[in-house]
């Protein structure tokens, strides 16, 4: 609201009195937002805080549910308002709904369910399940791994995505670890990365 300038007088033609009117209300408006906004603690929104790459993700949102674009959404808000912490939590909220939904598609589903099975784990029969029952993330990664889904490296790709799951919780709990700017983005896009690439090849 600060950067916003009131009309120039310099510019308003001699004798036009509905211009000097104009020009004398915006100022008044301007001034009553800008005190508004400081009394109410607003916080400042820096766009440029969100990395090119994850902004072209954001500007694509191809083929999201509409939570997971509510999540992505919220992603991005904290990095904007540098609430850094927050944004290990919300970006890791967002990629791991998509790969649950990417091993719910009805393609793998018997063989995710099986796999869950096995580990005598609770089973969902409808997607909305998956936020009611006792069914953590590492199950989730776990099941796909020995489901076989996560080709052509499952191991691999199930320990990376194992550590970016404990880089967010120690994010997500009391602890000394400091987030930045610099360090949530490249998360995100670590994530990012692994959603678009094989086996999940999500939003390219």
């Amino acid at each position: 609201v600060d950067n916003i300038s009131s009309p120039n007088a310099a510019n308003i033609v001699a004798g036009d009195h509905w211009g000097s009117q104009v020009a004398v209300l915006a100022s008044s408006v301007i001034s009553a937002c800008q005190t508004e906004a400081r009394e109410r603690k607003l916080l400042d929104i820096d766009p440029l805080a969100v990395s090119p790459t994850l902004l072209e993700l954001a500007n694509q949102k191809v083929n999201m549910t509409a939570i997971q674009s509510g999540l992505w959404d919220q992603t991005l808000r904290c990095l904007e308002t540098d609430a850094c912490q927050a944004a290990y939590v919300m970006g890791w909220a967002f990629a791991y709904d998509v790969i649950r939904w990417w091993a719910w598609d009805n393609a793998r589903r018997t063989q995710f369910v099986n796999a869950l099975q096995g580990k005598n784990r609770d089973v969902p029969t409808d997607y909305e399940d998956f936020f009611h029952l006792e069914l953590h993330e590492y199950d989730v990664l776990q099941a796909c791994r020995d489901a076989n889904l996560m080709r052509p490296k499952p191991g691999k790709l199930h320990d990376r995505l194992k550590e970016c799951l404990r880089e967010r919780n120690d994010y997500a709990h009391a602890n000394d670890n400091v987030a930045t700017r610099e360090s949530a983005n490249a998360y995100i896009q670590k994530l990012i990365r692994i959603i678009q690439d094989q086996p999940f090849s999500c939003f390219t």
